[in-house]
């Protein structure tokens, strides 16, 4: 019992981690490292451009105002830290590139954060992260009885961002022009209950005369009651005026649809994993004899090709050409460059067009509907404020939340290896299979002393909690 009661108080200590607040910025030097090396070593435009998006998200969110002292939800986030010389400097050479694409330059916006969305459970959960969370000067960390009430989001074009990269490519058409996988029973399900329990559309629809009707979708952008579409949505007869408090879903953003949808595709962290396995280590780990249990990507020195290797023994990726070339290399830098900034989104779809055709027969009546028209956004929103760790009662972490990439801070690089272990937490069943060793929760602690990070959302809610920032 003693030993049990030493070791337990041992693994406490491990996790009891105080806040240090340079985790972050150091994360964005080594951000800009990687566009410096895509962009002018590799010549690897696409690879620059996710990480040069990347940059400028982190570091308009490192320095905006803490949460908690926003008030107008309405203006952009305007920057409260005095940026020097060299800051300015790569903000520009940045900018340069995202203007050669057509990218507007980024701003950071507010939009409430709904408050109806945390069931009891998930309330308990997030009170033992923000517990027992990093630490600040042995201050016991304050416990929020509501949910952080901001979101952070901004806007990026599907077609000058998204579909520059290879993993959006391979999958759009599944995305975009799967009508069996857009249409699905969810969707179908959703819209009749729209027409049938929401008593506007409902009143609507019962004095309407036979014959084709057009109708377009609005929501009620008053209040953000996510995922209540039958609370939310109404119809609008074509040229008809928009009620007060509502707008057309068609002119509506993504953050004001929310998830407002009635259906969503996920690209998900398994998803980026199974892209990442399918370019590089499926065919590696049949090339070779020896068993390849892990398989380490390193990047050479003014190379742009990898190392893969065991322990002491490496071999250079020319000698597998053959099964693995250039352009998988390429491709794989730019899905993980896009992975490194957005982590997992969802692709979502919501009707904005509706024709309706009713038939009146003696004292019944049929309505059969078709959508004309739909909006597919994505809304990732930029806030990190899901999918903390999981503790216990005792302070341990029991789960690991949502990962935002691995970083070598000793030479100030993306770790791509270290990222793609992190995915492998979501790994696809055709792949368990494979020698690949998942990271676990003693792997992220002790990865810190070697100076190797393992980011998390939960990262990022240690810093808007502690940082010292106005």
């Amino acid at each position: 019992m003693f030993k049990e009661n030493n070791a337990k108080k041992e693994r406490q200590a491990q996790q009891i981690i105080p806040f240090d607040e340079t985790t972050l910025s150091t994360e964005l030097e080594c951000c800009y490292n990687e566009f410096k090396y895509y962009k002018d070593k590799a010549k690897n435009e696409i690879a620059a451009l996710g990480f040069a998006v990347s940059y400028i998200l982190q570091f308009l969110w490192q320095n905006t105002p803490k949460i908690d002292t926003i008030i107008d939800f309405t203006q952009m986030i305007r920057q409260t830290k005095i940026i020097n010389s060299q800051e300015q400097q790569k903000l520009q050479e940045i900018q340069s590139l995202l203007s050669a694409k057509g990218i507007e330059p980024l701003k950071l916006y507010y939009t409430p954060y709904p408050r109806d969305t945390e069931d009891s459970e998930e309330k308990l959960k997030r009170q033992r992260a923000e517990k027992y969370s990093r630490h600040q000067d042995n201050k016991n960390n304050i416990i929020r009885q509501n949910k952080r009430p901001i979101r952070f989001y901004t806007t990026l074009d599907w077609d000058k961002f998204y579909m520059n990269f290879p993993v959006i490519k391979r999958l759009s058409k599944d995305y975009l022009n799967n009508k069996q996988g857009i249409y699905s029973k969810n969707f179908t399900d959703q819209m009749e209950e729209m027409l049938t329990q929401n008593q506007y559309i409902f009143s609507i629809l019962k004095k309407l005369p036979q014959g084709e009707h057009i109708f377009h979708f609005a929501i009620d952008i008053r209040e953000n009651r996510s995922d209540k579409n039958v609370d939310s949505y109404i119809i609008i007869r074509e040229g008809d005026k928009v009620p007060q408090g509502y707008k057309l879903v068609s002119q509506c953003k993504p953050y004001e649809i929310d998830t407002l949808n009635c259906q969503n595709q996920s690209f998900s962290d398994e998803e980026f994993m199974r892209q990442a396995i399918t370019n590089l280590l499926l065919n590696m780990t049949g090339q070779f004899s020896t068993d390849i249990s892990v398989a380490l990507l390193i990047r050479q020195a003014g190379k742009n090709v990898p190392i893969v290797g065991q322990g002491i023994l490496a071999y250079e990726a020319y000698n597998v050409s053959k099964e693995i070339n250039q352009q998988s290399w390429n491709d794989t830098m730019q899905d993980l460059s896009l992975y490194a900034c957005s982590g997992k989104f969802s692709l979502n779809y919501a009707p904005t067009k509706i024709s309706i055709r009713k038939r009146i027969k003696g004292n019944t009546s049929a309505i059969e509907y078709r959508i004309d028209e739909m909006v597919a956004y994505i809304y990732d929103s930029f806030d990190f404020l899901d999918q903390y760790h999981e503790f216990n009662d005792d302070g341990e972490i029991i789960k690991l939340g949502q990962p935002v990439g691995a970083w070598d801070f000793e030479k100030r690089a993306f770790s791509i290896w270290g990222s793609i272990r992190q995915m492998a937490t979501y790994k696809p069943e055709k792949f368990i299979l494979s020698n690949m060793i998942s990271l676990n929760i003693e792997n992220v602690l002790l990865g810190r002393k070697q100076q190797f990070y393992y980011l998390y959302n939960q990262d990022y809610q240690d810093y808007q909690n502690l940082h010292p920032m106005d």
